[in-house]
């Protein structure tokens, strides 16, 4: 690979961890899959964090998660994360019981790759390729400092 400006990429990859009881499956055509919806769901929790320090800047994640996601949630069992959408971070983290470490995962993940993608974009990434990228808002949220750069969702 060349190593010039227009051949830089950064790749992120997403590892979706699945814990006991969380539907696991293909997503039936045209629908998400309850694995990516939980985990749209879960980064709405981090989104939502009081400290901003902690917080994750996916603000958009709520918004995937509209009335016909929200029934695919409730559909496949997922009703203590919807719960959880209507608490605080805090109290929806204990809430989710064991499902809190999965939580918490996608949190940290999703603030953490933020933050790594966005110092490579500075550093004159031109290319962002995103392995797993099931309801990925970053396309969106990192526009403008794409700077016309390509974002390849797989």
């Amino acid at each position: 690979m060349r190593t010039g400006s227009t051949c830089r990429m950064f790749v992120l990859l997403v590892v979706t961890l699945v814990l006991a009881g969380t539907p696991i499956g293909t997503a039936q055509s045209g629908r998400a899959s309850a694995t990516a919806l939980e985990a749209a769901a879960y980064r709405v929790l981090g989104s939502k964090h009081p400290d901003p320090a902690i917080r994750n800047a996916d603000v958009l994640a709520e918004k995937l998660l509209g009335p016909a996601e929200r029934a695919i949630l409730k559909e496949t069992g997922s009703t203590i994360v919807l719960d959880a959408l209507a608490m605080d971070t805090e109290r929806a983290w204990i809430a989710l019981g064991t499902r809190s470490v999965f939580a918490r995962g996608v949190h940290v993940r999703t603030r953490h790759i933020d933050d790594v993608l966005a110092e490579s974009l500075r550093a004159g990434a031109t290319q962002v390729v995103i392995l797993g990228a099931g309801l990925d808002s970053r396309a969106y949220r990192f526009g403008a400092a794409l700077n016309g750069g390509r974002v390849f969702e797989l």
